[in-house]
C-alpha cells in the first residue's frame, strides 16, 4: 500500500522533471535564433517629504514673536503683551515651502499656547481673517506656499475674570502627507489614503507613542495567554476531533475501508488478553501492534499488555 503510494509519486516527479527539460531546451533554441540588446537603467532614488515654515524673507522661522498690536507695530523687548478686550495681536507673515522632491498636501494647526489656558478662552484664533479649520492645501515639490497671517483678537466681552492672565506666544504645527501626483507602475493613487500625522511636533509626542506602544504590547500577551483558559472557563472551548491515527497510515481513496487506532487499557485486559479473545466488531482486523518503540505482526494469540496501540482497518458502514 505505501510502495504504491511511493511509486506514484516517483513517476509523477519523473514527469515534471521531464516537462522542465523540454521548457528548458524550447527556451534554449529560442534564444540561439534571437538576440536582445539592453542599456544601463537610470539612478533610482527614493523621494522623500521635507517642509519648512519660512518668514517674508525666505528665513527658516524656530521662533516667533508678535508683530503688530491693533495694526501697530509691536516692539516686545521682553516685555509681556498685554491682552486688553478688543485688542488683536498679529504674528509675522509666514508660509510653508516644500522643501523635498515628492508632491504633498498639508494642514497649518495651532497646536501649543504658551500662557494661560483661561485666557485663551476669549481669543479668538484666524488665519487670513479666517476661521482655522485646518484646510487641506497642496504644494509641488520645490514649490512656495500662500502667505498668511496669524492673529489673536480678545473678545470685547471678557470681563474682569480674566486680569493678570497672560499668552506670551502660540506653537504653530504644520502637518503633512504625500499627495497624489507621482505614479507607481499602475497610477497616482496608491498614496490616496495616506493619514497626517496628527502628533507630529505636539509637545509630549514621544510619551503618547510609548503609551500606546505599551498598552498594545500589554493587550497582546494578556489576552494572547487567557483567552483559552477564559474560553475553557466560560465553556466555549471544545476539543477538536481526531482524525486519522498515530500510526500514520492512509488508505488510497479507491479503498472503501477506514483506519483508525484503539489503545488496550487496563479495564479492557480484564476482559481478554489476547486478540483471539478481544470482541472487534464484524468486519475489523488488526493490522499492527505498537508496544512502546517496538511493531509487532498481530496473531490470534499475541498477549496484550497496558498501553499497546493496535491498528485497525474496518468496512465503511454501507447504509
Amino acid at each position: 500500500m505505501t510502495n504504491r503510494k511511493s511509486t506514484k509519486r516517483a513517476l509523477l516527479g519523473s514527469v515534471m522533471a521531464m516537462v522542465l527539460c523540454l521548457a528548458m531546451l524550447i527556451g534554449a533554441t529560442f534564444a540561439w535564433f534571437t538576440d536582445t540588446a539592453s542599456t544601463g537603467v537610470n539612478k533610482i532614488q527614493a523621494g522623500n517629504l521635507d517642509i519648512e515654515i519660512q518668514d517674508e524673507t525666505g528665513k527658516a522661522i524656530d521662533t516667533l514673536a508678535w508683530a503688530t498690536k491693533d495694526g501697530t507695530a509691536f516692539a516686545e523687548d521682553g516685555k509681556t503683551p498685554l491682552w486688553e478686550p478688543g485688542c488683536t495681536y498679529t504674528l509675522p507673515e509666514l508660509r510653508v515651502v516644500n522643501k523635498g522632491n515628492l508632491a504633498l498636501k498639508y494642514k497649518v494647526a495651532i497646536t501649543g499656547i504658551n500662557g494661560s489656558a483661561k485666557l485663551n478662552e476669549v481669543i479668538d484664533w484666524t488665519i487670513n481673517d479666517a476661521d482655522i479649520n485646518l484646510t487641506e492645501m497642496q504644494l509641488k515639490a520645490g514649490e512656495e506656499g500662500a502667505a498668511f497671517t496669524i492673529k489673536g483678537h480678545m473678545q470685547e466681552s471678557a470681563g474682569n475674570d480674566y486680569m493678570n492672565e497672560s499668552i506670551d506666544g502660540i506653537s504653530i504645527t504644520v502637518v503633512a502627507t504625500q499627495d497624489t501626483v507621482e505614479s507607481d507602475s499602475f497610477n497616482n493613487t496608491y498614496d490616496a489614503n495616506a493619514t497626517y500625522p496628527v502628533v507630529a511636533d505636539v509637545p509630549g509626542a514621544h510619551v503618547i507613542f510609548n503609551i500606546v506602544f505599551f498598552i498594545t504590547i500589554v493587550s497582546l500577551v494578556i489576552q494572547g495567554t487567557t483567552v483559552s483558559w477564559v474560553a475553557r472557563l466560560l465553556g466555549l472551548s471544545t476539543p477538536l476531533e481526531k482524525t486519522g491515527n498515530d500510526f500514520g497510515v492512509e488508505l488510497p481513496e479507491e479503498i472503501d475501508s477506514n483506519l483508525h487506532d484503539m489503545t488496550i487499557t487496563q479495564e479492557m485486559l480484564e476482559q481478554a488478553d489476547t486478540l483471539k479473545d478481544m470482541n472487534l466488531p464484524k468486519g475489523t482486523l488488526v493490522m499492527i501492534v505498537k508496544r512502546g518503540d517496538e511493531y509487532l505482526i498481530p496473531n490470534g494469540t499475541l498477549k496484550l499488555h497496558a498501553g499497546d496501540k493496535l491498528l485497525l482497518i474496518s468496512e465503511n458502514s454501507k447504509e
